[in-house]
């Protein structure tokens, strides 16, 4: 099972006496599109996995992005494809629920439907938490 970082998590709570600092940041997906991959990060720490992320530092995101990619991958020649929403709720829709139809493998298309639903469940609650309907 994943854990997924949040402010409440007793497993890896905030630390005391630190103040939560939000900046501009990027979200990286990396998709090989003659395999149907798409890269996650596990968390040397911890069993977190993740999209390639990382503060944007003033740059503007597509150069942000290229250079989060080759200081967590190493990867050089990529192909900067779409800027997707500027909101986290709206990745799901915007982006992540769409990656199921890029799918080119039988093996890629099946293993995209099954987390195709699981995202739609988490989302779905989600949404109904964020207005207060649970």
């Amino acid at each position: 099972m994943t854990s997924i970082p949040n402010f409440d998590n007793k497993e890896f709570p905030m630390r005391e006496g630190k103040s939560v600092i939000e900046r501009e940041s990027v979200c990286v997906i990396v998709y090989k599109q003659e395999t149907d991959q798409i890269l996650c990060l596990k968390w040397a720490d911890n069993s977190w996995k993740t999209f390639v992320n990382g503060g944007t530092e003033g740059l503007p995101v597509q150069e942000a992005a290229l250079i989060e990619i080759r200081e967590e991958t190493g990867y050089r020649n990529v192909t900067f494809v779409a800027e997707v929403g500027k909101t986290r709720a709206t990745f799901f829709p915007e982006k992540l629920f769409k990656l199921k139809d890029l799918m080119n493998t039988n093996t890629g298309k099946k293993i995209a439907e099954g987390r195709h639903k699981v995202m739609q469940e988490f989302y779905n609650q989600f949404l109904q938490e964020w207005e207060g309907k649970c």
